[in-house]
């Protein structure tokens, strides 16, 4: 899971279009990240974002998510920057319980003060 930090803040300050533009062009980095063939980036919800990666270790799921900020500092977004929650799927895990996983680092990357990545415990 993926939130856009400062997100909001932009939209009320600069308008829905600067929010826009920020949301493409993030994604645009997200895409560039992943295996277009067996990946799936999908809005979640207002700026957040699923990136499913397919057969992918925690190792290289934890890679991912630093290029993928790396790649989003250099954009240079109105300040905006990324929270990374990485979650593995289990088996016989629910979906429920996948997201909800997800969502839980998510948030503990945000706790820290955004711009990182966080694992599921």
């Amino acid at each position: 899971m993926i939130d856009i930090d400062k997100f909001k803040k932009v939209n009320d300050d600069e308008g829905h279009l600067k929010g826009d533009y920020i949301l493409t062009e993030a994604v645009k980095i997200f895409k560039k990240n992943i295996r277009t063939h067996l990946d799936i980036v999908a809005r979640y919800g207002g700026d957040e974002f699923a990136v499913i990666l397919t057969n992918t270790s925690l190792t290289e799921a934890g890679s991912i998510a630093g290029r993928i900020l790396l790649q989003y500092r250099d954009m240079n977004l109105n300040n905006t920057t990324l929270s990374i929650g990485v979650c593995i799927y289990e088996d016989n895990m629910e979906m429920k319980e996948m997201i909800r996983n997800a969502e839980k680092a998510m948030y503990s990357a945000k706790a820290n003060g955004g711009d990182n990545f966080s694992f599921s415990k």
